[in-house]
């Protein structure tokens, strides 16, 4: 019981400071990075900086009113998640990567703790170190919580005014990898099953030793698919994932799209979506079906949290 109640610590804490250097760099570059874990059921935004800044300040100075902001916080999680249930989702035309809301997780855990006498303080280098530990993993888990549960979500295909697909590698050969495979072909369904006129942007490099460009290699599997030439947009550009917002952004303004569908692995939309919308784009995410073993997908994974992490704070 004591390690659990621990653990529920580190979580706060952990969320504490993701809290706080989020505020901080909203004030700084002025993009919301409260709204990647908790929208406020309506509420304005600047409600729910102030008491998100007042929750991660009472928190990390242990402040005695800090279970109370805890609580304070809990409610406005649960006035999203109840805002959530309420929705149609066929009327959305969104299939949520899980059926509880991650802001029901949050409003769970922060009521818990809110609700729970504190533990004795932490003494001691030991206790101090294990403390960190236990804050980073539990940050680690949380955010590939959130990770999956983005990465798990489906919205309509029909939507957005163009598909952007990310790349993965070309082996030596010039054969697209698996992971290349099934996002192209996803896209390729998207596309049959909508507006013939949307675009297909193919985002990607070219890798060391690879005879062509991943672009390339995307755009020969979409025209055997039948989509034609002229609705493909080679961005050859796109090495990194804010190397293809950018160009996406580019393209968007000077054809008049407001939306796009993006097209990738499931670990992986999550950052793509955040970085489109730092340009502006809104973004509706579809996870590729898998249908290529990929054992090195775990570590991909691990990166992308490290990535994801950094991005956001940074």
């Amino acid at each position: 019981m004591i390690l659990a109640r621990r653990a529920l610590d580190a979580w706060v804490l952990a969320v504490a400071l993701f809290a706080l250097v989020g505020v901080v760099r909203q004030l700084t570059d002025g993009h919301d990075r409260m709204a990647l874990w908790i929208q406020g059921g309506g509420l304005p935004r600047i409600v729910l900086t102030v008491v998100t800044a007042a929750f991660g300040l009472a928190v990390v100075t242990r402040w005695r009113h800090r279970r109370g902001l805890a609580a304070a916080l809990a409610c406005l999680a649960l006035a999203d998640a109840v805002r959530l249930f309420g929705l149609s989702r066929a009327a959305a035309g969104v299939i949520p990567g899980s059926p509880v809301p991650e802001s029901l997780v949050l409003a769970i855990l922060l009521g818990a703790w809110a609700a729970l006498p504190p533990l004795p303080r932490i003494r001691g280098f030991a206790g101090h170190a294990g403390l960190a530990v236990a804050v980073v993993g539990m940050g680690f888990v949380s955010v590939l919580g959130h990770l999956l549960w983005i990465g798990g979500t489906r919205f309509d295909p029909t939507r957005g005014d163009a598909i952007v697909v990310l790349g993965a590698r070309v082996t030596d050969d010039g054969r697209p990898s698996g992971a290349l495979t099934d996002r192209t072909v996803e896209a390729c369904r998207a596309y049959a099953a909508g507006d013939p006129r949307r675009a297909l942007v193919l985002s990607g490099g070219q890798g060391d030793g690879a005879p062509l460009s991943e672009p390339a290699a995307m755009a020969k599997i979409c025209q055997e698919r039948g989509v034609p030439a002229e609705r493909l947009l080679l961005d050859e550009s796109g090495v990194t994932t804010e190397a293809t917002a950018r160009a996406v952004a580019e393209m968007a303004r000077e054809r008049g799209w407001t939306s796009v569908l993006v097209v990738s692995h499931d670990y992986h939309v999550a950052r793509v979506r955040w970085a489109l919308e730092r340009e502006g784009i809104v973004s509706y995410t579809l996870p590729c079906e898998e249908t290529h073993a990929w054992g090195s997908k775990p570590l991909a994974v691990f990166r992308e949290v490290a990535a994801f992490l950094a991005y956001v704070l940074f």
